[in-house]
């Protein structure tokens, strides 16, 4: 072992900065510039005056995010500092104007390059859902959490090929968030890396494949994308192909230390924390985490119809910790699992925070949140939000009736349904022409399961969604 620690590391090519290599038992990783800690630097004191934390939000902000500026301005007052604006305003200038070729010099930099797409404000042509103030929210926790964990650790799992995914007869319908320069950019990257690699003797046996399958499950997502955009139908295979998704995720980062046995089911844990930034002053140290996922509902539009989706999204975290006592992983989801802490105060604005939490849902996967997406969703934004009202159920929980009030605008057809969490409707409450004015519907359960549910309405432009909970 003694000789092992005099051997020389070999030496890591510039590309490939963040990519840990093990050798002799230890692992090294090359010291390169990379731009997250230049800005930090520069947007504190001096530059800043007397700002001693940066903020994981100043990093997009530069990136192109408006809402991050708006966060940083408007909630946690960032711009009062002292030569905040002009040094955000420099390195935006400075990052926006960098070609391509510069984003592609390395896998590091290439990562944020990836996550600029989420960055940016959707306009027309979007979905709906997409175009409101907590979608950008939602895509910004993304990006976060995602930087968080480049800054951890940016090393690529091993990844092989993947097994059959038993299909079911009929899939259930799933949709795909359209975002497609993100997974065209993600895809770029994937064969950027599995280049890199096979170039420099680095391919491990097997690893091929699953950067070969990865690539390609990146660019059918893209497809997927442009066609949902665009409105146009999925194929049964296509459908199937969506349904078998989180399989070939696991298959992709789970870890096979013998290619000759089956797939070892132990992943790495999401939950992971890093130090970006010490402050002297205060011996405080800035930690960037990623936490469990968030549970997420989306109305999406099918056709001529919407419907109710269920999925996952990142959750973020950012606080300053005595430097003495800075978290590791393990410390971090010990902390998760007895007492997390808040989440970003912005973040109330798209998600439910009525809800119980933040703590593990009863009966439900270990490491899902309580805290649920919910929006408003307009399809015209002339359209006003308080003239047209959906009320709060009452009482909500109920047993087994509940009342829904609503407030139309002008005379039209309205439809309220009632979804389940699987996005299945299970009952229609009204469907028919309603003149304006306040309405009133009652919902009888009995006979429903105990659980969460949702009503929507939908009436011309105007969809809104709620949530209420039935206790048998």
């Amino acid at each position: 072992m003694e000789a092992a620690r005099q051997l020389e590391p070999p030496a890591i090519p510039n590309w490939i900065y963040g990519i840990f290599i093990t050798y002799k038992g230890f692992r090294f990783v090359g010291q390169r510039f990379i731009p997250d800690p230049y800005m930090f630097a520069h947007l504190v004191d001096p530059d800043v005056y007397q700002r001693g934390m940066p903020k994981g939000l100043d990093i997009m902000a530069i990136l192109g995010s408006e809402r991050a500026y708006v966060i940083l301005d408007s909630v946690y007052h960032q711009t009062d500092y002292p030569g905040y604006d002009p040094q955000i305003e420099k390195f935006h200038s400075e990052y926006a104007q960098k070609p391509v070729s510069e984003w592609a010099k390395n896998l590091y930099w290439n990562w944020l390059y990836c996550l600029m797409p989420l960055l940016y404000k959707k306009t027309d042509g979007y979905p709906y859902f997409m175009l409101t103030t907590a979608w950008t929210d939602k895509e910004l926790f993304t990006a976060l959490a995602s930087w968080a964990e480049l800054r951890h650790d940016a090393i690529l799992n091993a990844k092989q090929s993947m097994t059959p995914c038993g299909i079911a007869p009929e899939p259930p319908r799933s949709y795909v968030e359209p975002n497609p320069h993100l997974y065209a950019r993600l895809a770029v990257l994937v064969r950027f890396t599995r280049v890199g690699l096979d170039n420099r003797d680095l391919l491990p046996e097997g690893f091929r494949d699953k950067l070969d399958l990865f690539e390609s499950l990146l660019l059918f997502l893209r497809d997927i994308s442009i066609k949902e955009l665009e409105n146009t139908p999925l194929s049964a295979g296509e459908y199937e192909n969506i349904f078998c998704f989180g399989r070939v995720m696991e298959q992709l980062a789970s870890e096979t230390p013998d290619l000759n046995k089956p797939w070892d089911k132990d992943s790495d844990d999401m939950a992971v924390i890093a130090d970006v930034h010490t402050d002297s002053n205060t011996d405080l140290c800035l930690q960037e985490a990623v936490g469990y996922p968030l549970e997420i509902y989306v109305i999406v539009p099918e056709g001529d119809m919407l419907r109710m989706t269920q999925g996952a999204t990142f959750s973020y975290y950012e606080f300053g910790q005595p430097i003495a006592q800075q978290l590791t992983d393990e410390e971090w989801r010990e902390t998760l699992r007895q007492a997390p802490p808040a989440l970003p105060k912005w973040g109330n604005g798209f998600m439910d925070i009525t809800a119980p939490g933040p703590q593990l849902m009863t009966g439900s996967p270990v490491n899902i949140y309580v805290h649920e997406f919910i929006y408003t969703l307009i399809k015209s934004p002339e359209t006003k939000i308080k003239t047209y009202q959906l009320s709060q159920n009452y009482p909500n929980p109920f047993n087994p009736t509940t009342m829904i009030n609503y407030q139309l605008l002008v005379t039209g057809y309205v439809e309220i349904g009632i979804f389940n969490l699987l996005g299945q409707k299970v009952a229609t409450l009204v469907s028919e022409l309603q003149q304006s004015g306040q309405h009133q519907v009652q919902w009888n359960a009995a006979g429903f399961a105990s659980g969460i549910y949702f009503y929507i309405i939908q009436t011309g432009e105007f969809h809104q969604a709620k949530k209420m909970v039935l206790l048998q």
